[in-house]
């Protein structure tokens, strides 16, 4: 079983305009012990779809102006959300690297592909949260591809 049915955010939130996505991972997580890997990894694909499909939505409603941010709320959300949806991208990951190359291409499963879609959501989860980079680590590395011009 996946830690993340323990884990999972989907607590009611009356008029969230996250449910679709909390009800979609509630689905992975009830099904998660009889289902293939390979089938948890298109579920998971499909759920992250819908949460970029829903923070784009919740963004252009918030967000008016370069000057406005989202709602308090609407980022706990969204950090809950993404952390869970890590979670579980990691534990696919991490079973879909048992299988052979010829059970994922049977599958039509790419693990490139699997690893960078796993990579796009920690990004997003990243400039959500701005835990890309702090000033300091900017400043080092500019100095360091730059040297002393920067």
């Amino acid at each position: 079983m996946l830690a993340t049915q323990r884990n999972s955010p989907s607590k009611p939130v009356h008029g969230s305009s996250w449910d679709s996505v909390k009800e979609l991972i509630d689905d992975i997580c009830a099904s998660e012990e009889s289902q293939h890997a390979a089938s948890r990894y298109f579920e998971w694909r499909l759920v992250v779809r819908q949460f970029y499909r829903t923070s784009l939505r919740i963004l252009s409603n918030e967000v008016r102006s370069l000057s406005d941010d989202p709602r308090e709320q609407t980022l706990e959300e969204h950090r809950a959300l993404s952390e869970t949806l890590l979670r579980m991208g990691r534990e696919i990951l991490a079973e879909l690297k048992t299988l052979s190359s010829e059970e994922l291409s049977r599958f039509g499963i790419s693990l490139e592909n699997a690893t960078a879609a796993f990579d796009c959501l920690q990004l997003e989860q990243d400039e959500w949260h701005n835990s890309v980079l702090s000033a300091e680590e900017i400043a080092a590395l500019q100095k360091k591809i730059f040297g002393a011009a920067a």
